[in-house]
C-alpha cells in the first residue's frame, strides 16, 4: 500500500539480495525497476528469480553508498535489511536522497539486529529465544564472527528507528512516517517471538 500500482514510477531497490522486492515490483508494467547489490552472487540469484517470475528489472553490481545515477532520478527507493550493515549510514541516506526526485519516497525496512550486544535485557531475551533453524545452517563459529563485525558497525548501538528519523530530518527530508514494529506483517508466530528483541521497523521518508 506504500506504492501506487497504477502510476508510472521509476523505482530503485537498494541491497536487493535475491531480488524479492525487485521481482514483485518488476512484474508491474507501470514500473521501471533498477536493483543494486554489492554481492555478485546475490545479483546472479536475483537475475534468475526475475527471469523465472517474468519480472523486468535492471540489476547492477554496486555499492549502496556510491550510486552512479544522476540527481533526481527515482520516484521511489525501497530497501530492506541494509542500513544496519553500513559503515557510513548517514552518507548512504544522503546519497539515496540525492538520486530521489523531489516529492519522491524512500521506504526502509530494517531492524536493530545486534542491539542485544549493547543491552543486557535484550541479550538475556536473545539467549532465551534462540533461532534454532538459523543456528543449524550457520557454520561453526559464524555467529561469533558476525557478532564481532556487528560490534564495529555504528548502528548496532543506536536506538532505531529514532536515530534514522533524526538523521533523515537533519538531511532535509520533508516528511516522515514510521512504524516501530511490523513483525506481525512480516513473520510467522515462531519468528515473531524469536525476533521480538529486534522488531522490524518501517520508515517512509519524503524528499
Amino acid at each position: 500500500g506504500d506504492i501506487d500500482k497504477n502510476q508510472n514510477l521509476k523505482i530503485l531497490d537498494i541491497g536487493t539480495g535475491p531480488g524479492m522486492f525487485a521481482v514483485l515490483l518488476g512484474r508491474n508494467p507501470n514500473f521501471e525497476v533498477s536493483a543494486v547489490d554489492s554481492s555478485k552472487g546475490m545479483i546472479e540469484q536475483a537475475t534468475q528469480n526475475a527471469q523465472k517470475f517474468g519480472a523486468k528489472v535492471n540489476f547492477q553490481l554496486l555499492d549502496a553508498q556510491q550510486l552512479p545515477f544522476e540527481d533526481d532520478t527515482f520516484d521511489v527507493i525501497v530497501t530492506r535489511n541494509v542500513t544496519w550493515n553500513l559503515p557510513h549510514p548517514k552518507d548512504a541516506y544522503k546519497e539515496w536522497k540525492r538520486v530521489l526526485k523531489k516529492g519522491g519516497k524512500m521506504i526502509n525496512f530494517d531492524s536493530n539486529w545486534y542491539s542485544y550486544l549493547f543491552d543486557e535485557n535484550l541479550h538475556k531475551y536473545h539467549e532465551e529465544h534462540p533461532d534454532k533453524k538459523l543456528q543449524e545452517v550457520l557454520p561453526d563459529g559464524m555467529e561469533a564472527r558476525m557478532e564481532n563485525i556487528a560490534k564495529t558497525l555504528p548502528l548496532s548501538k543506536e536506538r532505531r528507528p529514532a536515530w534514522d528519523v533524526n538523521c533523515l530530518l537533519d538531511l532535509g527530508f520533508s516528511k516522515m512516517a514510521f512504524d516501530y514494529n511490523i513483525n506481525d506483517e512480516v513473520y510467522d508466530k515462531e519468528h515473531q517471538e524469536i525476533n521480538a528483541y529486534a522488531p522490524m521497523f518501517r520508515i517512509i521518508a519524503v524528499k
